[in-house]
């Protein structure tokens, strides 16, 4: 079919009466060019001949064309193998795929002079979509789980790249009924009694605090946050109950998949459970509840304090076990010491260029790493990561695998029967694409780009970059390239916006509505 996709396939054909045509769906091939379901199959678990996925089945009437278009389901695939129990004229079949997601409009452009970063933004599209339909689910394969943190992992690059505010508004009341009455929630929602996953834990959980947060930054939604907030009420009540002798969490998923460096799951639960209680006092101050604020402040207070106390290495410089993401999380969670947090971001940084720019972190990381190196100053080191293609890298997948979408793990060879080939979990990077390269971010003092910032990143190997979104408020637009020793950047404002523009040495410029021209030699 070109590329791997969520759909169901539409068969054209003509054949005798009770002809039956099989259509089994699969995301690769074997060596003989046969599809291989193993990546799918070792999840089914098959009670009885009955009990299949990723199959159709038609009889054909006999009655001259014939339509056939599978309801009631879809697939994720790449392959479609057709078989029949009786010969038929190959000229008299026509196969097809449709594509299928939720129904979201177009909000978002990227291009850039590199094609590999363009192909790495259009695989996290693709994925993106393929993993949409009326909640954000984790592969359209074996599972369609409304996973949490894959969920929120890639909310952002969701929004900025389509118009879904409207899918993660209704995924959040349905996080509000899927509550259970001692006030944890599930990993999975919606979810099933007949699979338990409140074992995914705090940092999934925190899903309950992302998402609306995320709704009001970037749609001014608060009716999301006033529908959760009596669910994150009694889920900070409850983690009161599960805290360890310390007053910090133990249990739950990590960073999901990481490559080889395990971060602590004790130390990521403990930095999710202080980021519930920022977020939290930030949706009380925004719905009018001071008194709460202050409460869940205070509480945030005692966690970065005993975080701080137990994980922190002031000696060493250094977070836990000193993974790439031990350094990044309590600098994305402004859990670090102030002092200390620019000195903790060069240690990284560093660490990342030890390893020959190479990632070395799972779901969690491919969100939080990027966007703190980028904080920091560091995007070049972000981009050098980033356009690898040696394993583990998003490169990787494309120049050894010819990925037209996510995969679900970095070594998808290592362990075949257990690697989604469409997972969205590692596609926040085409968040960072839209802030660090082509410098579209918010002043998060007013949300839906009211207060817009430009701060492109001009790496040395890009001759251009060009992003555009389509906001609340109107179109905004950044484009810059390079012409000999010359940077010109064009922005677009809407009209009703402002926006300040940061260009290197020099100081920052305000705007208003329009289109803006600038340049500057390097």
């Amino acid at each position: 079919m070109g590329i791997n996709f969520a759909g169901v396939p539409q068969l054209e054909i003509s054949g005798a009466s009770g002809t039956t045509i099989t259509l089994r769906h699969a995301e690769m091939t074997d060596s003989s060019g046969h599809i291989d379901q193993r990546n799918i199959n070792m999840h089914l678990r098959p009670r009885n001949a009955r009990d299949v996925i990723q199959t159709d089945v038609y009889i054909l009437n006999g009655m001259g064309k014939e339509v056939f278009v599978p309801a009631f389901t879809y697939h994720g695939f790449r392959y479609i193998e057709m078989t029949s129990n009786k010969s038929i004229d190959i000229s008299k079949v026509k196969l097809s795929g449709l594509r299928m997601h939720s129904d979201v409009e177009l909000a978002g452009t990227f291009k850039s002079s590199n094609q590999l970063l363009n192909d790495i933004f259009s695989i996290c599209q693709n994925s993106y979509l393929s993993n949409l339909f009326g909640i954000p689910t984790d592969c359209p394969t074996r599972e369609k789980n409304g996973w949490m943190a894959d969920g929120f992992m890639v909310q952002e690059a969701g929004m900025l790249n389509y118009h879904s505010a409207s899918v993660y508004a209704k995924w959040v009341k349905d996080m509000t009924d899927a509550q259970e009455a001692n006030g944890d929630v599930p990993g999975i929602v919606p979810t099933s009694w007949k699979w338990d996953s409140d074992w995914a834990g705090p940092v999934w959980d925190a899903a309950i605090f992302i998402v609306p947060s995320m709704l009001y930054k970037y749609n001014n939604d608060l009716e999301s946050i006033r529908n959760v907030y009596p669910t994150a009420e009694r889920y900070l009540k409850y983690l009161t109950t599960i805290e360890n002798e310390k007053g910090l969490l133990t249990d739950g998923l990590g960073d999901w998949l990481y490559y080889k460096a395990i971060t602590p799951k004790d130390f990521m639960v403990s930095c999710y459970y202080y980021w519930d209680n920022i977020l939290m006092e930030r949706m009380a101050n925004l719905l009018n509840k001071p008194d709460d604020a202050k409460l869940y402040a205070a509480k945030a207070a005692i966690l970065k304090e005993k975080i701080n106390n137990h994980y922190f290495d002031a000696a060493q410089l250094s977070y836990a076990n000193k993974t790439q993401l031990s350094y990044a999380l309590p600098l994305y969670m402004n859990i670090a010491p102030e002092h200390q947090r620019e000195s903790l971001a060069k240690k990284l940084n560093e660490m990342i260029a030890a390893n020959n720019y190479s990632l070395d972190f799972g779901f969690i990381g491919s969100l939080i790493v990027p966007e703190v190196l980028s904080q920091f100053g560091y995007t070049e080191t972000v981009y050098k990561m980033v356009t690898k293609e040696t394993l583990p890298s998003w490169g990787y997948w494309i120049k050894n695998y010819e990925a037209t979408s996510l995969f679900e793990t970095w070594d998808v060879g290592r362990n075949i029967g257990d690697a989604s080939r469409n997972h969205p979990s590692m596609g926040a990077i085409a968040a960072w694409m839209y802030k660090a390269l082509a410098g579209i971010q918010m002043n998060e003092t007013a949300p839906a780009f009211k207060k817009i910032i430009i701060k492109p990143a001009f790496i040395k190997d890009l001759d251009f970059v060009e992003a555009s979104h389509q906001s609340l408020y109107g179109l905004i637009k950044s484009s810059w390239k390079r012409i000999g020793k010359t940077v010109q950047l064009n922005i677009t404002i809407p009209s009703s916006c402002t926006a300040t523009v940061i260009l290197p040495n020099q100081p920052a410029k305000q705007v208003g509505g329009g289109i803006h021209n600038f340049s500057f030699n390097e």
